[in-house]
């Protein structure tokens, strides 16, 4: 008998077990190791799917192309009044601060250093360059991509492989015919994530300055057990008010984000337009391909929303969420409670995950 762990796939060092090695013989972790490679698999195989009618479709070409043809129409650019959302914008207070004084030109140590955050054992991108290969070309690819990505800034566009992603459906919760219930992860190129990376260390340290401080996602020195532990003291504490908790998840968050106000966001936090067009440079042409059981669709252009597994995304999202919680925050007509430290609680996110404690008005 032989049991090829390799057939798992994504398995760091390609298991083999050899004839003659029963299930007494093998070492409880390799059959741990399975089960979590085999879950994960179960995770990203997509059985017979509803269409937009409600019908379910079984094929796996006519498979592929609902999914490509739903998903184009998910990623279809969303219009916006705009003269509302600068109304809205003008109507809150936002915590502006002199942003990222290097301006529109991307560094030689800038790109050493993203590069030197890159992981191993990651998957590729369609272009099939692996992150180690980045890591071990280091010193001969920091000035060829410092280059590429200045003379990209400056005409306004990268080369079209940039552009090119690959989304991997990988399955939450709820019914698995319905593709609400899946999650979009955009498998990129390494030099798009590079770039990416760039911009999200350029704004790392004026994150805690603009997000408030009740957002406790992709922000330095925040944590998600600080809102859990706020909310387990306010529950179990012996307060004298009745108050409800109100709970909001976005629907698709990342995915239904319109590009258009995210832009207006970033300036009326007072972001340079200098790294407004490099966070702009990363959308130019997003095409994308969709993997459906190890088969890719045809290409097709994503206009809107911020692509999950893109390193920039989760402060492009909090960024764009954070408008929301300011204005709940400072709405005079949301009392909400105070904490046993006497803190006036009113809400709390992570993420799109957002809570909101409602006062008894009695």
């Amino acid at each position: 008998m032989e049991i090829e762990l390799a057939k798992l796939n994504d398995v760091s060092f390609c298991l083999r077990l050899q004839a003659g090695m029963g299930d007494t013989a093998c070492p409880t972790n390799v059959h741990n190791l399975a089960g979590i490679q085999k879950k994960k698999l179960e995770n990203k195989h997509v059985g017979p799917i509803l269409n937009e009618y409600g019908l379910l479709i079984e094929d796996e070409k006519t498979k592929r192309e609902t999914i490509r043809e739903m998903c184009e129409k998910l990623y279809r650019k969303c219009d916006i009044n705009m003269s509302s959302l600068q109304s809205f914008l003008g109507s809150i207070i936002l915590n502006g601060v002199d942003l990222i004084s290097e301006g529109g030109v991307i560094t030689p140590d800038e790109v050493r250093e993203a590069i030197s955050q890159l992981r191993k054992g990651k998957s590729p991108g369609p272009d099939g360059l692996p992150n180690e290969f980045y890591l071990s070309c280091s010193d001969t690819l920091v000035d060829l991509l410092t280059s590429a990505f200045n003379d990209g800034i400056k005409v306004g566009k990268m080369h079209a492989s940039f552009y090119h992603g690959v989304i991997s459906l990988i399955y939450k919760k709820g019914p698995f015919p319905n593709l609400d219930n899946w999650r979009h992860v955009t498998i990129m190129n390494v030099d798009y994530k590079i770039l990416a990376k760039i911009v999200a260390n350029r704004l790392n340290d004026d994150l805690e300055k603009l997000v408030e401080k009740e957002q406790t996602c992709a922000i330095r020195g925040r944590l998600m057990w600080d809102n859990l532990g706020l909310l387990r003291d306010i529950t179990s504490g012996n307060l004298k008010d009745e108050f409800f908790l109100i709970s909001l998840d976005q629907k698709k968050a990342f995915d239904y984000i319109s590009r258009e106000y995210l832009w207006e966001v970033l300036r009326a936090y007072g972001f340079k337009q200098e790294l407004i067009n490099i966070i702009k440079l990363l959308y130019v042409e997003s095409t994308v391909q969709i993997n459906v059981n190890g088969v890719l669709t045809d290409y097709f252009a994503i206009k809107r929303g911020v692509k999950q597994g893109c390193p920039l995304s989760a402060a492009r999202y909090i960024l764009a969420i954070n408008p929301l919680l300011s204005k709940l925050k400072n709405d005079k007509r949301l009392s909400g409670i105070n904490a046993s430290g006497g803190e006036r609680v009113v809400v709390l996110a992570y993420a799109d995950d957002i809570t909101i404690i409602i006062k008894n008005g009695k």
